[in-house]
């Protein structure tokens, strides 16, 4: 996998990028839009999602990802390739994951809302799951907001 981030442009590649030469039972789907500076390229073999290219738009990048690491068949999935990406939830607060634009106030409503270990939350979120830089980051906001919750749960008990 790799991203490489530029300041007008994302460009975002996982799993196979071609279809091996001489090889059967591939499927190339290709969506162009180039006004919009999108490209978006995902290799398929078996039903299963074996390869991507993302530019211009990497909000699939999770998903995508998910699918090749799990090896998923996509059934009706297939036509759902080619949407021109989601909208993703706005970066609230300070960027803490650039490969999926995900901020520390989007982590801590996560947090609020169940999410306790560095897996469950970037799982959610989709930070971390890029190139990882930002896991430490990311735990450390978890301690960081467990730890007043620990606190005045135990403080009640010895009330």
């Amino acid at each position: 996998m790799n991203i490489l981030k530029f300041s007008d442009l994302d460009l975002c590649a996982i799993g196979i990028s071609e279809i091996p030469p001489n090889e059967e039972g591939y499927d190339e789907i290709l969506f162009i839009d180039k006004s919009m500076r999108y490209y978006k390229k995902c290799i398929i073999k078996d039903d299963k999602l074996v390869g991507a290219i993302m530019i211009g738009d990497k909000s699939e990048f999770v998903e995508f990802k998910r699918l090749i690491e799990n090896s998923i068949e996509l059934s009706e999935r297939r036509m759902q390739l080619l949407r021109s990406g989601k909208k993703s939830d706005p970066v609230v607060g300070k960027l803490v994951c650039s490969c999926n634009q995900v901020g520390v106030g989007n982590l801590k409503k996560m947090i609020e809302g169940g999410c306790s270990s560095l897996n469950d939350l970037c799982q959610s979120s989709g930070a971390g799951l890029g190139c990882g830089s930002c896991k430490p980051e990311i735990q450390k906001l978890l301690n960081d907001s467990l730890v007043p919750m620990t606190v005045s749960a135990s403080s009640k008990q010895v009330l």
